[in-house]
């Protein structure tokens, strides 16, 4: 075979060189072609995929932004975050600039300034599990022209010292591409790390060969984690290794172009692109160069790719990784099939993640021990139930994994399940007979988790399978307390519809109400007092939900318990009120609503201390302030004979102390 690996899979590269660089002119429908017959037809790529590389693209080719939109829309992809951001329009500075129209901007000069060191903010939409995050690359004019690659105007700039080239407009000029913006920066900066970066990631390839060609960068630098700065051009949080870039970005070109250079420029890492087996099969490695701290069998699982895997698991002529460097170390049937990684992950985990079945049967009939634990005490099935893998959950089971197995929380697979909503995952383990009502260390069952996460449909099932939905964890807490703690109405619902005991109270005497109205959430709250909950009901230390809202300064929830007719001028054990719990508290927009209702101002409690002397010993001026204007008596004494001033002299609450002797001496004077 020829060593050029890269000829055969020249349709993929071009289509992702293609996508990268698509124009804003251009129309979508050839794109939109390649996309259905080369990426996902031929080499499998799934809409969630491509809906990130898209995602990606736009951060690279922002001219383009409108057409990326619409391939998304035609494509079937998730467009929150994408779908209401408004791009450039003609006639704007920026879109002149980004179409470096000179005339027009010159023009635009004599009429306008252009200040601050923002010109524009290109959107990084970051993707995680639950919601997209929109974060900015900002540029200067200067970095917006290397961006776009709009000479004319970066020319005019610079010759007429408008701006000054940056040391980030390397960066962004190998994104635009423009060599003549390329030679005028290289005048100025020497290449670094964050250009290799944007090379690689905005697929330029020919860029790539002329770095490659002239050594600019060595084998360690694809590795480096910590490049001493605080985020690349395009903003990014934090920085990944190149190699991991590589991957993200689906830069096939990039894989090939390295190992070319020398084939340890990809190993282990190439093993994640299923177009590298050829690569793997032909040549030999040795352990000693692996520079991600992973075995290659890891990269292949995390990918999917079960030809890479079924190579490496069966090849016993060592074609893979050999001795012949003076490493004893190879990989071969047996030897590394259950090595760990960093986190006491087996390959096994990583297939059980990305749900590569094929890839788990493998590593089961090569005899991976699956029931190896992690740090956190995972086996494979909490990963598979994680991650909703319900195909690779039924191997595991059908293999005879321990179904109750517990991480070093006390947690089994169905608590996972419950926790990131895995209802058809749980299904599984529910009909292979995993206990329903099994308690984590904080005895809590999955009923428990379901409720926290407001994760309804989970919390349904486990339900109909005979959940106890009163049960309680270690603290006395059942379901609904959970559901009314973290404001998940939807789930509170669903427990009271099926006979939630409204009124049960946890180890502290709290029903759920005293819970939501710790946490402010009013919603549960009112959804609780519609369903009849005594609404004055106490602790055992005699505190209402009003109490627990004063403390917490939940003023929302406490107009709404007011509005229902909660007693106001309830005490609790110690004989103070809500405006004493505000007062402690220093929740001044509580303890103003209150008034406002009507509470005793001068209520005493057991110790004869009205909410100022409560104010003056914790040292809340505020709210002090606040009592002192509604006609509150400074002087008042309590059992023992002692004022606030007192108090607060006593607390040395210097603040609150001033405030009470100002106000005496205008008493004084009156």
């Amino acid at each position: 075979m020829s060593s050029d690996y890269s000829k055969q899979y020249a349709d993929f590269i071009g289509a992702l060189e293609k996508l990268f660089h698509i124009k804003s002119n251009e129309p979508i429908e050839d794109m939109c072609s390649i996309i259905t017959n080369t990426l996902i037809s031929k080499y499998q790529l799934t809409i969630n995929q491509l809906t990130k590389l898209i995602r990606e693209a736009i951060r690279y080719n922002y001219a383009s932004g409108a057409n990326y939109v619409k391939i998304l829309e035609q494509i079937g992809a998730d467009l929150t975050g994408v779908s209401d951001y408004h791009f450039e329009t003609e006639g704007s500075i920026k879109f002149i600039v980004m179409h470096d129209q000179i005339d027009k901007f010159k023009e635009y000069l004599t009429q306008n300034s252009i200040s601050g060191d923002i010109f524009l903010k290109i959107p990084n939409f970051v993707y995680n599990a639950y919601h997209y995050l929109k974060f900015f690359a900002e540029l200067s004019l200067i970095e917006a022209c290397a961006y776009f690659g709009s000479v004319n105007i970066f020319y005019f700039l610079i010759s007429n010292q408008i701006s000054e080239i940056t040391e980030r407009c390397f960066s962004y000029a190998v994104i635009g591409g423009n060599q003549d913006i390329i030679n005028e920066c290289l005048k100025k900066h020497k290449m670094d790390i964050d250009c290799l970066r944007s090379i690689i990631r905005a697929h330029n390839h020919e860029l790539l060969e002329y770095v490659l060609d002239r050594e600019i960068f060595e084998l360690d630098d694809l590795y480096g984690e910590d490049w001493g700065k605080a985020g690349n051009c395009m903003g990014d949080a934090n920085y990944r290794p190149i190699y991991k870039d590589i991957i993200r970005y689906q830069n096939l070109n990039a894989v090939f172009l390295l190992f070319k250079r020398n084939k340890y420029y990809i190993f282990p890492w190439g093993a994640v692109f299923p177009q590298t087996i050829d690569i793997f099969k032909n040549n030999t490695f040795s352990n000693k160069h692996n520079h991600t701290k992973c075995e290659i069998i890891y990269f292949a699982c995390k990918s999917k790719n079960s030809d890479i895997c079924r190579l490496l698991l069966e090849s016993y002529n060592q074609n893979i990784v050999n001795n012949n460097e003076g490493d004893d170390e190879c990989i071969s049937h047996g030897i590394y099939i259950s090595e760990k990684d960093k986190y006491r992950k087996t390959a096994l985990y990583y297939a059980a993640k990305y749900n590569s079945k094929e890839t788990a049967e493998l590593l089961i009939a090569h005899g991976i021990d699956f029931s190896e634990k992690d740090n956190d005490g995972y086996t494979a099935l909490h990963f598979a139930a994680r991650y909703n893998s319900k195909e690779t959950a039924e191997l595991l089971i059908s293999h005879g994994i321990n179904i109750n197995e517990k991480d070093k929380y006390g947690r089994t697979a169905l608590h996972i399940a419950a926790i990131y909503n895995r209802k058809e995952t749980a299904e599984l383990l529910i009909s292979h007979g995993i206990n329903i009502i099994e308690k984590d260390n904080n005895g809590e069952t999955a009923l428990h988790h379901a409720a926290r996460y407001n994760n309804k449909e989970t919390a349904e099932l486990l339900i109909s399978h005979g959940a106890n939905i009163i049960e309680k964890d270690k603290y006395g807490a059942t379901a609904l307390h959970h559901a009314a703690r973290y404001n998940n109405k939807e789930t509170a619902e669903l427990l009271i519809s099926h006979g939630a005991n409204i009124i049960e109270k946890d180890n502290n005497g709290a029903t759920a109400l005293h819970h939501a109205a710790r946490y402010n959430n009013k919603e549960t709250a009112e959804l609780l007092i519609s369903h009849g909950i005594n609404i004055n009901e106490k602790d055992k230390y005699g505190r209402t939900a009003l109490h627990i809202a004063a403390s917490n300064n939940s003023k929302e929830t406490a107009e709404l318990l007011i509005s229902h007719g909660i007693n106001i001028s309830e005490k609790d054990e110690y004989g103070q009120t809500a405006l004493h719990h505000a007062a402690r508290y220093n929740n001044k927009e509580t303890a103003e609503l209150l008034i406002s209702h009507g509470i005793n101002i001068i209520e005493k409690d057991n110790n004869g201390a009205t909410a100022l002397h409560i104010a003056a010993i914790y040292n809340s001026k505020e709210t002090a302030k606040l009592l002192i204007s509604h006609g509150i008596d400074i002087s008042e004494k309590d059992n023992d004979g002692a004022t606030a001033l007192y108090y607060a002299a006593k607390y040395n609450n210097k603040e609150t102390a001033e405030l009470l002797r100002v106000h005496l001496k205008i008493c004084d004077i009156f």
